[in-house]
């Protein structure tokens, strides 16, 4: 398989691993669909590829490793896991089943997907994850979290346990997120931002519920002052939204299934920064505080203040 090079210093984990800066995620993706696309973009020069047992497309995700050509230690493989890892036997179980499926020998970030299992739950889970990561022998090189808030990172901080490498959460213009984005940046978490592009799914294939603003006229892609950056900018929307979210120090996943956008995403990492002003004119865009005039802000689930 022909390959692109991109130049692409990646962020530090607190495993010292690196993470690319960009990734592909594959939700709602499935079989061969997913294997063609993932191998695509492998093949355009993505190294980083998101997804999860929830997903059920992990098995198309091995796939397209192994029959890309290109050796293992280059690309960085996420997965997660949703519930059932509370026990030390449920954490192997899980865990030697998302080997299984990806076909693989080790997986490079495994998250716990989200905080809804409750308090007990969640402290156990991350525990055992922890250990297992420990005593695997390189079976898992870094754990981290999805979509959990402050209340949820100081219950593990408060029962004396590691400091999670990544934090997964929904962040866009529209959306984000300070208070917890200042917690993991003091904390040394890297924040991997899901739904960079402003866009997902409202439909009940979702795992959220959608956007009260999403569709209507003035926000997202159709907001003046994004539509003004990207032309002053010569970038795609797309583009300006990647690269706000990479400026800001994240690590986005975007969500494509076309090879031409897969190609103009990536294009991000060899692009000039976005002015200070144009970053200034995206900061405009915060709806924060304004969910009685516009509605739910979230385009998924985003249970980040959840008991």
């Amino acid at each position: 398989m022909s390959q692109v090079k991109y130049s692409d210093p990646g962020l530090t984990l607190n495993t010292a691993a690196t993470i690319p800066s960009l990734g592909l995620g594959v939700y709602q993706l499935e079989g061969e669909e997913c294997k063609e696309l993932v191998l695509q973009a492998l093949k355009t020069g993505y190294r980083l590829i998101d997804t999860a047992q929830f997903y059920r497309n992990e098995n198309a995700v091995g796939q397209a490793v192994r029959e890309s050509g290109i050796p293992r230690e280059e690309i960085f493989i996420t997965t997660k896991v949703q519930a059932g890892a509370h026990t030390v036997e449920g954490c192997k179980r899980k865990v030697e089943k998302s080997l299984s499926d990806l076909g693989l020998d080790y997986i490079d970030l495994f998250l716990i997907h989200g905080p809804l299992m409750g308090p007990e739950k969640r402290v156990d889970t991350w525990s055992n994850l922890v250990d297992f990561m420990h005593r695997s022998e390189g079976k898992i090189r870094a754990v981290g979290v999805s979509n959990f808030g402050i209340a949820h990172l100081e219950a593990l901080r408060e029962e004396g346990l590691e400091i999670p490498s990544v934090n997964q959460i929904e962040l866009h213009p529209h959306l984000p997120q300070t208070p917890i984005v200042d917690y993991c940046k003091s904390k040394g978490i890297v924040i991997q931002a899901y739904c960079p592009l402003m866009r997902g799914q409202q439909n009940q294939a979702s795992l959220g519920e959608g956007a009260g603003w999403a569709g209507k006229a003035g926000f997202g892609w159709d907001h003046e002052g994004l539509k003004g950056v990207a032309e002053k900018e010569n970038m795609t929307i797309g583009q300006v939204l990647l690269k706000w979210s990479i400026q800001k120090g994240y690590c986005p996943q975007a969500k494509t299934s076309s090879p031409t956008r897969l190609k103009e995403n990536l294009d991000v990492l060899h692009l000039p920064p976005l002015s200070e002003e144009s970053m200034n004119e995206l900061e405009k865009m915060n709806l924060e505080g304004r969910e009685e005039e516009v509605g739910r802000l979230a385009l998924e689930w985003n249970p980040v203040d959840c008991p």
